[in-house]
This record gives structure tokens, C-alpha cells and sequence, in this order.
């Protein structure tokens, strides 16, 4: 197995646009399914059909919150 700096008991949150102009849409994938296939927590993905990704939190602030909440922070036991 090759280096990793993320601890396998850490849980990740994956959020990209449909159409974002920066994230190489298949970067994030990739590191995603490595990440899901290696870790012992929660690895959830999430992709903003209408939104961007950096602007996710401008363009859809409601979903995007509840999906740090419902998917990232609840799973990661910060929220009980």
C-alpha cells in the first residue's frame, strides 16, 4: 500500500460541481474510491448538479450545510 496522510479512521466528505471549472472531476473520484476502499470510517461523495463546487456554499447553502451535517459531521460522531 502506497503512503497516505489521511488515517484510515478518518471521515471524508467528497463534494464537487457537475461542471466545476477547477476539480478534474475524475482527480476527485479517484481519491474518493481509494480513500472508501482503504478507510475504516465513513468516505461519503456528493456531487452539486447545479452548483459549482467553491460556490456550492453561495449557490445552495442549505443543502450544502446539510450535507457537512447529515453526511461528514454526524458520521464522524462530532454531532450526536
Amino acid at each position: 500500500e502506497g503512503l497516505c496522510v489521511v488515517p484510515k479512521q478518518t471521515a471524508c466528505l467528497f463534494v464537487r460541481g457537475r461542471n466545476d471549472p477547477v476539480v478534474e472531476p475524475q482527480y476527485v473520484d479517484d481519491y474518493y474510491a481509494f480513500l472508501k476502499a482503504r478507510s475504516t470510517a465513513s468516505v461519503e461523495w456528493h456531487l452539486f448538479e447545479k452548483a459549482q463546487h467553491a460556490m456550492a456554499v453561495v449557490e445552495a447553502p442549505e443543502q450544502y450545510k446539510a450535507m457537512h451535517v447529515e453526511r461528514l459531521l454526524r458520521q464522524a460522531n462530532f454531532l450526536k
